[in-house]
């Protein structure tokens, strides 16, 4: 144990704490158990557990992605292009296809 103070006295540049040395050897065992246990390189710490949790989440929310479609509104003029965009959330998108449509129907309705 005096040989694992000193190395991490000389890795961290300050005096030695005691909640890192056990963190330390908590995760070298727990990752010793988890190979020896399932007979392959695994391995687990204080951080990489959480990290790996959130990637998992984060691809699940990929995997179970169901596309859905959208519609917007552009007019051309000579030298001048308009894009709708819906006032309360700024989006250039709406999911609402009667609503494009009846938006569309009455601006072509307008006199030119």
């Amino acid at each position: 144990m005096k040989s694992l103070v000193i190395a991490e006295k000389a890795l961290c540049g300050q005096r030695y704490c005691p909640r890192a040395g056990v963190q330390s050897k908590g995760g070298i065992n727990a990752t010793r158990a988890l190979t020896c246990k399932y007979n392959a390189q695994l391995s687990c710490g204080r951080v990489q557990t959480p990290t790996l949790a959130m990637i998992a989440k984060r691809e699940e929310k990929i995997r179970s992605f169901i596309p859905e479609s959208y519609y917007g509104m552009t007019a051309k003029g000579q030298n001048i292009m308009l894009t709708w965009q819906d006032q309360k959330s700024k989006s250039y998108r709406s999911f609402d296809k009667e609503k494009m449509t009846g938006l569309m129907k009455s601006w072509m309705n307008r006199k030119r």
